[in-house]
């Protein structure tokens, strides 16, 4: 099982905000796996524009080979905190699969992954690309980056860079990085700290 709690202070065009969210997700066997997450954003000066989201999803490992994995998931979302800005807030289905790899890069452990995903609601739709790579620099301190591309109905264009530096111990991680948003609809940047467990 694996936790992940975060919190950001973030800026959307000139409003100050602050999100929060809760991740977790459990291996029900070597093949299958749950997730859920809950998401909420709240901005000082502009309450109307607070939001809520949740999601629940079933990953399925489709193989295993030489440091690769390969997998689809499946699962339901509502709320626009998590199916983005100018609706979605209403129940909808997600559909990704993704492809990972972790290995050594110039004697250093490094992961990278790739993701493709669907998101679709009565009123509009999301799909999104998903990449990562996150890299050992020393001990127990890692750099990771992510880049998420996204387009669909009702201004969804949406592209953030983020990159965070991650202490992985035993069984917690506490990391903290900075998000941007670069050529989206909105301008929207943001710093966060998170702390997951491993049981």
């Amino acid at each position: 099982m694996y936790t992940r709690i975060a919190f950001a202070a973030e800026e959307v065009e000139g409003l100050q905000a602050q999100r929060q969210d809760i991740y977790a997700e459990y291996g029900v066997t070597d093949l299958w796996t749950v997730s859920a997450k809950a998401e909420s954003i709240r901005y000082d000066d502009a309450s109307d524009f607070n939001a809520t989201g949740w999601r629940a999803s079933v990953r399925r490992k489709l193989f295993q080979v030489n440091g690769f994995n390969a997998s689809v998931e499946f699962g339901a979302l509502e709320g626009a905190a998590i199916g983005g800005a100018n609706g979605c807030e209403t129940l909808g289905g997600e559909v990704r699969t993704g492809l990972a790899w972790s290995g050594e890069v110039r004697d250093q452990q490094s992961y990278m992954f790739a993701e493709i995903a669907g998101r679709f609601h009565e009123d509009c739709q999301r799909e999104r690309l998903e990449i990562g790579f996150g890299q050992q620099l020393r001990g127990p301190l890692w750099g990771v980056t992510q880049v998420w591309l996204e387009q669909g109905t009702q201004n969804a264009r949406s592209n953030k860079l983020q990159s965070e530096l991650v202490w992985r111990g035993k069984a917690l991680d506490f990391s903290v990085g900075y998000r941007q948003e670069y050529g989206g609809q909105f301008e929207e940047q943001g710093l966060f700290v998170s702390a997951a467990r491993r049981f």
